[in-house]
Parts: structure tokens; sequence; C-alpha cells
């Protein structure tokens, strides 16, 4: 299937995104942001104040005919935009949070017919996989997707700097680069574990070089608990130097991620994991960062249940796999 000109589902026409429709849809997308702003906290503010990579995101697209606008009755009442990639050794489709909006009224139609023609557009050339990203307060959006086939796959969360009563106290300390081989041991059992039922994800072996670089950050830390000599979790908090689209993670703002956080198995349940956290936060607010952020898989049920009671969930990447069949 290719784009075609101009094609209409019920009462909403849908034509290729031109340059033209690039204020519209910034105007669009923020008000949508604003309205998820009004019930999600820790919202980066950046994005709304500064729509410079809104804009770019966007105009990248267009070059790429990577867009969609929909009209009603002669008004424009949504887009979508999107990135194509390999993911996990599969051709992908992703709409991120700044890749679409809509008017609040109809929003449902409006984002069914828009994906119809785009999940018809990307079958066509060979991307099963379509992930969209809904703000975690959309409830209505949620649900229309979750009846179209598509399932909470990784859930994006922010929280304030703010600490967390901790009875439990588990010692912390910075890791040193004496530390690298048990870090990396620690590394080696998390992705044991992430390839574990239900999780199944595979992540990339990395060199010594790798964990050197983070053990010798000056933006960011990996904290370490301990015993008998040896380490039983870790987490590496660092300053964020670059927004990133897909997750509304702004320049500036505290993220765990990279190495992650992780706890060993013996250690679990004595509060090392809580006491990792608030010296993330303790760091973030020696660096004077006021907002922080984590992504995590769905499926992650250690994970998810740990960061889900101390963030707040704002985006839920939602995916659909279309049959294979189709391409015989």
């Amino acid at each position: 299937m290719k784009y075609t000109k101009k094609i209409t589902y019920a009462s909403i026409e849908i034509e290729l995104m031109k340059r033209e429709h690039v204020s519209s849809c910034i105007a669009l997308w923020v008000s949508q942001f604003d309205e998820a702003n009004d019930t999600l906290e820790y919202l980066p503010l950046q994005w709304r104040d500064d729509t410079s990579l809104l804009q770019t995101y966007l105009e990248g697209r267009i070059d790429k005919k990577q867009g969609i606008v929909a009209y009603s009755h002669g008004e424009m009442v949504g887009f979508m935009a999107y990135d194509r990639f390999m993911f996990h050794g599969e051709e992908t489709a992703i709409s991120p949070i700044i890749g679409h909006a809509s008017v609040p009224e109809s929003k449902v139609i409006i984002y069914r017919e828009m994906y119809r023609y785009l999940a018809g557009v990307w079958v066509a050339d060979g991307a099963l996989n379509h992930i969209i990203t809904s703000y975690s307060s959309d409830e209505k959006f949620v649900e229309a997707l979750f009846h179209l086939g598509f399932g909470v796959y990784v859930i994006d969360a922010f929280r304030g700097n703010n600490q967390i009563p901790d009875p439990d106290k588990v010692p912390i300390r910075k890791a040193e680069l004496k530390d690298l081989a048990e870090v990396k041991r620690l590394a080696k059992e998390f992705k044991e574990y992430m390839l574990q039922s239900p999780v199944f994800l595979v992540t990339r072996n990395q060199k010594d070089e790798y964990y050197t670089t983070l053990l010798n950050d000056e933006k960011g830390t990996v904290f370490v608990t301990e015993e008998n000599g040896g380490l039983t979790g870790f987490l590496y908090v660092r300053e964020n130097d670059e927004a990133e689209v897909f997750s509304l993670a702004a320049k500036g703002i505290g993220v765990i991620d990279m190495l992650g956080a992780y706890v060993e198995e013996p250690a679990r349940g004595s509060g090392a994991a809580l006491s990792l956290l608030n010296a993330a936060i303790t760091w973030c607010i020696e660096h004077d960062i006021h907002i922080i952020h984590v992504d995590y898989e769905s499926a992650n049920l250690l994970g998810s249940g740990f960061w889900s009671k101390y963030f707040t969930p704002a985006l839920y990447s939602l995916k659909r796999r279309a049959n294979q069949d189709i391409m015989d």
C-alpha cells in the first residue's frame, strides 16, 4: 500500500503531512500535553515551553513521508508521525508520544482511522511490529488501542527528588574501578534474569570499556550495596545530556538507565533497592536535579512492581504484532 493523496474513512479524511501542517500539529500536541499534565506529576515542562524539538521531529518525518494528518469537515483534527527501525531483529514502526495528537472530541474515532491507514502502509512495507506511545492518564485512548490488539510493553515513569522513608537504610557506597569485576558479574546476572519468563528480553553483551566508562562517569554515578566483600546490588543514575523524544526525558533531568538497577536474589527484601534509589535521589538533590526518569518493561514483574511504587507511570508504549500470515 502506498500513500494516496487523500482517503476518507467515515467522516475522517487522511492525507500526507506537509510542512504547512506543522504549526497546527504543534498546537494540537501542546494542548494534549497540557491535558495530560493536569493529571500526571513531573512531566518535564520543557516540551511544552520549547517546541523546537517537536518541530524538528515532525519536519524530519515529513522529509521521509512518515506522517499523516486527519481532517473532519475541513478542520485538522489529528496527526500521526512515525519512525521505522529494526527492533530485536524485526521491522518495526513506532509513533512516539511526540509523534501524534488529536482534538479531544471523537479522539478514539480519529486515532482509529489514522491507525487504520498507517497500519496498511506499515504492513505493506514489511513492518509487522507496531508501537504507539500514550499518556498513561489517557484511559480511553489506551482502551481503544487495547481493542485493536495492542498491549503495554514499556512504561516511562517520573518522580520528584523528594526522599522516601527508608526504615532499613542498607549501607550504600559509590562504586569504584576496583569493583569492575563485581559490577560485571551482577550485570551478567541481570541479563540472565531478563531472559527468563515472562520478560524474555535479549540484551547485548558489553565489553569492559562500557563498564569502565560508567564507573568513571562525571555526570553519573554507580551506587552499590555489598555483603561479605561482594556486591549485592547496583543502580546507575546520571544527568540527562540530551532530550529524548521517545520518553520525554528532557535535558538536565536525572535518568536511571544504561546499567539500570538490579539486586541479586539473596538480597531481595532487605531494603537494598529502596536504599539504592534514595542514594540516587540524594545525588540528584546534590546536583540540583528536580525530576528523575526511569523506564521498564511491563513484563519485568520485580522491576515494574518496584518502580510503579515510587514513580508515577506517565507513558505507556503499547505494541501490536500483525499476523505473520499476511506476508505469505
